[in-house]
């Protein structure tokens, strides 16, 4: 049987959460965002019994798990292509399966979605093998590239959320199985 228990906060960040960028080369951080409040596990000295925890330590074994997923589903990919998959699919809206109020300081690029990251067949990532930009002390470049996974068609486009602008060529592209194409982008604080 199911039992039903109330979170009504599951779809926001803890009150305890800090946010990005990091100190030392502004990087965007968090990476993506997991279920990490009110979660029950498995309790140490309860016997068969849980524990409700939160925290990080609730947040990144469900993190992991989807890690686990993908490199089951693509075992050649390599750990930034894992990684670019999950953070590519990851939730940022405020509807169901995500986060409210979005903000990149503590959401990173949402809300991880197992099945989605899975399912990955193009990957987008940026200079350094992340898959996230980053305006921190270095330029930025990045790649998008096919999974192998056959035709993936992307669109590019630009988000300004902030005073700030960023160009980057629009428009869409196609890339064929193993096709991978620079992107390259500037961003001015105005």
């Amino acid at each position: 049987s199911s039992v039903a228990l109330a979170n009504p906060t599951y779809q926001q960040a803890a009150s305890f959460t800090s946010g990005g960028p990091r100190d030392y080369d502004n990087a965007v951080k968090p990476d993506v965002t997991a279920p990490g409040v009110s979660v029950v596990s498995t309790g140490i000295g309860t016997g068969t019994g849980g524990a409700t925890m939160s925290g990080t330590s609730m947040a990144a074994p469900a993190t992991t798990g989807v890690a686990a997923l993908v490199t089951q589903a693509h075992p050649t990919w390599t750990p930034e292509q894992i990684k670019a998959a999950i953070e590519n699919t990851a939730n940022p809206s405020a509807g169901a399966g995500g986060i409210a109020p979005y903000n990149l300081r503590v959401a990173g690029s949402g809300v991880v979605r197992a099945r989605r990251a899975v399912d990955s067949v193009g990957l987008a990532t940026t200079g350094g093998g992340t898959a996230s930009l980053s305006y921190g002390y270095d330029p930025a470049d990045g790649s998008v590239s096919d999974g192998g996974g056959g035709a993936s068609g992307y669109s590019i486009i630009s988000a300004d959320s902030w005073d700030a602008a960023i160009e980057m060529a629009k428009g869409c592209l196609v890339l064929q199985g193993g096709d991978q194409i620079t992107v390259y982008e500037t961003f001015a604080v105005m």
